[in-house]
C-alpha cells in the first residue's frame, strides 16, 4: 500500500494538470455573472437616482416659472420619462447664442440635456444587464474549460479569485465587442447604385495620387470625394439618393486590395460626430472605376464636425487578446479613451482605408440658394449678401484634382435675341469689313488701296446688312477671351472662355481638419458679409459695354470713311461735292445689320435688369454631373 501510494504521488508531482486539475466551473462562473450583474445592477440604480433628481429640478422650475408643461416635456411626459432619449431625432444641445436670456429658463435646458445623456447610458447598463442574462455561457461551461486548456500552462489562473476574474475579464470583453458590431450591422441597407458621370478619372496619371500609400491612405491621397475632404458646409440634401463616395487613382486602389483581403472583409463607412455619436453604413468598390461608394446617414448636426473613415472589416473576429482587458472594462464602464477605442476597433479585425473631415452645414440646397440673395452691382457684375455659412475655397475654385463644384449662371431665355447678337459673326464682320484707311492727309492724286479696290463700290461693302456673314471665317478667340483685330478692335464672345466666378468673405472660411474636430463641439460661423463675382455676369457686362462702344465707334469710321472717299472723287473729277458727313452717318444707320442695330439700340443694363434670373448649380466632386440646380431670385429694382 505505501508503495502505491507514493507511486501515485510521485505522478502528480510530474504532471502539472493532474496536480491543479480543472477548476470547478459551477463554483467559478456563477460567481462572476453574478458579480458582473449586481454592478450593472448599482450602474442602473445610480443612473435611475440621477435621473429622478434631474426629473425634480426641471419640474421646480416649469412649476416657479408657471411653464406650459407640454410645450416642454410633451404629452404625458414623453420627453422626461424613463426612455425620453428615444423619442429625440438627434442629441439635443444648449442654446449656443450668447444674448441675455432667462437664467432659471438657460438652466432647465442645460437640465433637459443632462436627462438625455443620463437616460441614454440608463437604457446601455440596461441593454448590457439584457445581454449578460442571456449569455449562452452562463449555464453552458464547455468554453471555460476549452479556453483555460488552450492557455499556456503558465498564463493559467491557478486560484478560484484569479479564475473569476480571468471569466469576467472574458465576459466584458464580449459585452463590449458584441456592443461594437450590433453598431457596426445597425445598418444593414444595401449601397443604391449611383454612377456620377466622372470626368475620364484624369487622376490615374497624377504622380502624387500613385504614391505607394501605407494604410490609412491620408487626405492628400484622395483624388476626389463626397463629401470633400475639408468641407465647410456639407448638406446630406446634395445627394438625391443619399450616397457618397471616395475616389483614388486606380493603381492606389489596386495597391489597397492587395494589402487588404477584400474577400474575407466587409467596407463600412463609419461617421463619427465631434460630439460623440457614432453610426455606421454600407460600403462597396467598383473596382474598374477605383470608386468607393457608400451609404449616407439619415442625419447630421447642423454645424457638428465629423469624421469619415472607410474601413474594411473581418467578417469573423479573433478572441480579445488578455493584455486588452483593461481596455475592454474602461469601454465597459464608460469610460473608453481615443486611444483604447482603437485598440477595441483593432480587437474586431478592423483596417482603417482612409479618413478626411468635414463640417455639416445648417441648409438645406434649396435654404442655402435664399441664404445667397442680395445685391447687384451691375457695373462690377456682383452681388453683394450677408449669410454665416459661405460657400468654402474649394467649393468656389476645386483644387488641384477637381473642378469647381459651385457655379453661377445667367437665364438668357429673356433676352436670347441680345445674347445672340453679341455672340454672332456679324459683329466680327461689321468691325472688319471693309478694312478702313485714314484719308484726310492723303494728297488727291495719289490713289489709296481703297481707292484701287473696286469693290469698295459693291453694294455688301456700303450696305453692311447685305453682307455673306455666314460665309465669313469664325476668328479665334484667345484664352482671355478676346482676340485683336485690325483697327485697333477686339473680338469678343460670350461664353468662349467663361470667368470663373469668385467670393470676398469678410471672414476666412476655414477649411475642417482634424483639428477642428478635436474641439468636440458645434461650430457656428458669424454673419458674414460677401461679395459674389459672377464669372458669366462680369463677361456679359464687360462684352455687352465694349461692343457698344466699339460699334458706335465703328460705325462713326465707316461713315467718315466712305464720305471721304466720295469727296476725293469728285475733287478728282472736278465735280462740286455738297454731301454732308451727316448724310453719310444717316445712310450709316439706315444700312446697319439687324444685329447691330438691336446692340446699339439695347440699354445696358437695363435690359438685363427686368428679367434677371441666376442660377445656382452645384457638381458632384469629380463629375461632370450636377447635384443642384436652383434659381437664385434677386430685387430687378436694385
Amino acid at each position: 500500500m505505501v508503495i502505491w501510494r507514493t507511486f501515485f504521488l510521485c505522478i502528480l508531482t510530474l504532471s502539472p494538470l493532474a496536480a491543479w486539475g480543472q477548476p470547478n466551473w459551477k463554483e467559478i462562473v456563477m460567481p462572476a455573472f453574478g458579480m458582473l450583474i449586481n454592478e450593472i445592477n448599482d450602474s442602473i440604480a445610480g443612473r435611475r437616482m440621477e435621473s429622478d433628481a434631474l426629473r425634480r429640478e426641471m419640474n421646480k422650475i416649469i412649476s416657479e416659472k408657471n411653464f406650459d408643461r407640454v410645450l416642454i416635456v410633451g404629452q404625458d411626459d414623453k420627453y422626461v420619462n424613463e426612455g425620453m432619449h428615444k423619442h429625440f431625432k438627434r442629441e439635443p444641445i444648449p442654446l449656443q447664442v450668447n444674448m441675455e436670456r432667462d437664467s432659471k429658463m438657460q438652466h432647465l435646458e442645460n437640465l433637459h440635456v443632462q436627462l438625455y445623456h443620463s437616460d441614454r447610458i440608463l437604457f446601455r447598463w440596461i441593454d448590457l444587464l439584457a445581454q449578460l442574462r442571456a449569455h449562452p455561457d452562463m449555464a453552458l461551461n464547455s468554453r471555460w474549460a476549452r479556453d483555460w486548456m488552450e492557455l499556456p500552462e503558465k498564463q493559467r489562473p491557478k486560484s478560484d479569485a484569479k479564475c473569476i476574474k480571468w471569466v469576467q475579464d472574458a465576459l466584458v470583453c464580449d459585452l463590449v465587442r458584441n456592443g461594437e458590431m450590433n453598431q457596426v450591422e445597425k445598418n444593414t441597407q444595401k449601397v443604391k447604385d449611383f454612377s456620377p458621370e466622372f470626368k475620364g478619372n484624369p487622376w490615374d496619371t497624377v504622380a502624387a495620387l500613385n504614391r505607394n500609400w501605407t494604410l490609412p491612405v491620408p487626405a492628400e491621397g484622395i483624388a476626389a470625394s463626397f463629401p470633400m475632404s475639408g468641407q465647410f458646409a456639407f448638406q446630406r440634401s446634395e445627394s438625391i439618393p443619399g450616397i457618397g463616395y471616395i475616389i483614388f487613382s486606380k493603381n492606389t486602389t489596386r495597391s489597397i486590395s492587395s494589402k487588404v483581403v477584400m474577400y474575407d472583409k466587409t467596407l463600412k463607412a463609419r461617421w463619427t460626430s465631434a460630439l460623440g455619436g457614432v453610426e455606421y453604413t454600407n460600403a462597396t468598390l467598383n473596382y474598374m472605376q477605383g470608386v468607393y461608394f457608400f451609404n449616407l446617414p439619415d442625419f447630421f448636426i447642423p454645424e457638428t464636425v465629423y469624421r469619415l473613415e472607410l474601413l474594411a472589416l473581418s467578417s469573423s473576429h479573433d478572441p480579445m487578446p488578455s493584455s486588452s482587458s483593461q481596455t475592454c472594462w474602461d469601454a465597459f464602464r464608460g469610460k473608453t479613451s481615443a486611444g483604447k477605442q482603437a485598440a477595441l476597433e483593432a480587437s474586431i479585425g478592423e483596417t482603417k482605408i482612409t479618413e478626411l473631415y468635414f463640417r455639416a452645414g445648417k441648409y438645406d440646397v434649396h435654404t442655402k440658394a435664399k441664404t445667397m440673395q442680395g445685391v447687384v452691382d451691375w457695373e462690377r457684375g456682383t452681388v453683394t449678401f450677408e449669410t454665416d455659412e459661405p460657400l468654402d475655397a474649394t467649393e468656389l475654385y476645386g483644387n488641384k484634382y477637381i473642378s469647381p463644384i459651385a457655379t453661377f449662371s445667367l437665364q438668357s431665355a429673356h433676352f436670347y435675341k441680345v445674347w445672340n447678337a453679341l455672340n454672332s459673326k456679324v459683329v466680327s464682320y461689321y468691325l472688319t469689313v471693309p478694312r478702313v484707311e485714314y484719308l484726310d492727309t492723303v494728297p488727291i492724286k495719289r490713289l489709296t488701296i481703297a481707292e484701287l479696290d473696286h469693290t469698295m463700290d459693291a453694294e455688301f461693302v456700303r450696305k453692311a446688312q447685305m453682307g455673306n456673314f455666314d460665309a465669313y471665317p469664325k476668328l479665334p478667340i484667345e484664352w482671355q477671351g478676346t482676340t485683336p483685330l485690325y483697327g485697333g478692335y477686339l473680338a469678343c464672345k460670350l461664353q468662349e472662355v467663361k470667368l470663373q466666378d469668385s467670393l470676398v468673405a469678410s471672414k476666412i472660411v476655414p477649411f475642417i481638419t482634424k483639428e477642428y474636430f478635436k474641439r468636440g463641439e458645434t461650430y457656428a460661423f458669424p454673419p458674414t458679409k460677401c461679395v459674389l463675382h459672377i464669372g458669366e455676369l462680369k463677361q456679359l457686362m464687360f462684352v455687352a459695354k465694349l461692343q457698344q462702344e466699339q460699334l458706335q465707334r465703328r460705325m462713326e469710321e465707316r461713315a467718315h470713311f466712305f464720305y471721304m472717299l466720295e469727296k476725293r472723287r469728285s475733287e478728282r473729277q472736278g465735280k462740286v461735292f455738297t454731301a454732308t458727313l451727316q448724310e453719310f452717318q444717316q445712310k450709316e444707320q439706315e444700312n446697319l445689320p439687324p444685329e447691330i442695330k438691336l446692340i446699339l439700340d439695347t440699354q445696358f443694363p437695363d435690359v438685363f435688369k427686368k428679367k434677371f434670373t441666376l442660377f445656382y448649380r452645384r457638381d458632384y466632386p469629380g463629375s461632370s454631373q450636377y447635384s443642384t440646380l436652383l434659381e437664385i431670385k434677386l430685387d430687378p429694382t436694385q
